[in-house]
């Protein structure tokens, strides 16, 4: 994101930790990384889901750049959502999942 007042009213907003416990989990491809149930989703609840898209990409043979590409997202998206650099939108991560063949959100 290149505006800065846009970054700051979006980290701003608090995090609904009980809407992203399941989201990981929905992920055929991936399972058990529930944030209830991995040791780093207390310090960070977007753990879960971006190990979640790390694992897709490596079952489909995908870098971050080509996902990025197929989803319609900046080609740095899925890098910078991975590196916990981004938290993305719901329907950042619909893009995603469609691409990933995964369900981030319901």
């Amino acid at each position: 994101m290149s505006n800065p007042r846009r970054r700051a009213a979006i980290d701003a907003q608090p995090l609904d930790e009980g809407a992203l416990a399941g989201h990981a989990e929905r992920c055929t491809d991936a399972p058990g990384l529930a944030a209830a149930a991995h040791p780093g989703a207390a310090e960070d609840p977007w753990l879960p889901i971006r190990e979640a898209i790390t694992a897709r990409l490596a079952v489909l043979g995908l870098t971050q750049r080509q996902a990025s590409l197929q989803a319609g997202l900046s080609p740095d998206c899925v890098k910078e959502i991975v590196a916990g650099r981004r938290r993305p939108r719901p329907d950042t991560l619909k893009r995603i999942g469609r691409v990933l063949g995964c369900d981030f959100v319901d």
